[in-house]
């Protein structure tokens, strides 16, 4: 999934939710691997994950949720607003900022295509 799916996905599971915050964070990664017993190939394979939390402000109260996919975005972010309306204590308000939008690109200190031996 794109940068730009998750953006749709995250502004439709927000559309009809009202709060006085909502923050959304998601992760995806992807790994490969090979593992060799001496010269002999014993393992080869990828993985993908996904995954992400919501910390939601809804009249003084704090609500949270975690999720595994992302179409269970706007089912979570319900279910952290009804928290936060559990435990709502007193009226709080946070100073006004613009959003963060932050897309963080992984940092590869050796690029691993260029690893062609095998280890001792």
């Amino acid at each position: 999934m794109n940068n730009t799916d998750f953006r749709e996905e995250i502004q439709k599971a927000l559309a009809d939710i009202s709060a006085d915050y909502i923050e959304v964070r998601v992760e995806e990664s992807q790994g490969s691997h090979i593992r060799y017993r001496g010269s002999q190939l014993e393992e080869i394979g990828r993985n993908s994950n996904l995954g992400g939390n919501v910390r939601v402000l809804a009249g003084g109260g704090w609500g949270f949720a975690c999720f595994n996919e992302i179409a269970d975005l706007g089912a979570k972010v319900r279910m952290a607003k009804e928290q936060a309306k559990l435990v709502t204590t007193e009226k709080v308000e946070l100073a006004p900022i613009d959003p963060v939008v932050e897309i963080v690109p992984p940092r590869i200190g050796k690029d691993p295509r260029l690893c062609s031996e095998v280890g001792p």
